[in-house]
C-alpha cells in the first residue's frame, strides 16, 4: 500500500519537475522538491529491500475505524448494551 502511494508521488513529482522546469519556476523550490523525491526514492528502496520490517514512526497497532483490524475487532467484540436512563415518575 505504502509502496504504491509512493510510486504515484513519485510520478506526480516527476510530471510537476519537467512542467516546472520548463515555465522558470523558483529554483529553490524545485531544488527543494528534488529533495523531497529522492527522499521520497529512498524509502522506496528500503521498502523494497525490507518489507516486513517495523514502522519507522509510530505504532504497529492502528486505531481506525475503517482499518480491518477495527472492523475485525468490531465482529469480535459484542456491541455494549444500549444506554437506558431511568427518570423519575412525575407526581400526580
Amino acid at each position: 500500500m505504502r509502496r504504491a502511494e509512493l510510486a504515484r508521488d513519485i510520478a506526480d513529482i516527476d510530471a510537476n519537475l519537467a512542467r516546472w522546469s520548463r515555465q522558470g519556476v523558483n529554483s529553490t523550490f524545485v531544488a527543494g522538491m528534488r529533495q523531497r523525491r529522492e527522499a521520497l526514492v529512498a524509502e522506496q528502496a528500503r521498502l523494497t529491500a525490507s518489507p516486513s520490517g517495523p514502522p519507522v514512526e509510530g505504532s504497529y497497532f492502528i486505531n481506525h475505524p475503517d482499518s480491518p483490524q477495527s472492523q475485525l475487532a468490531a465482529r469480535i467484540r459484542p456491541s455494549p448494551p444500549p444506554c437506558t436512563v431511568l427518570m423519575p415518575k412525575s407526581p400526580r
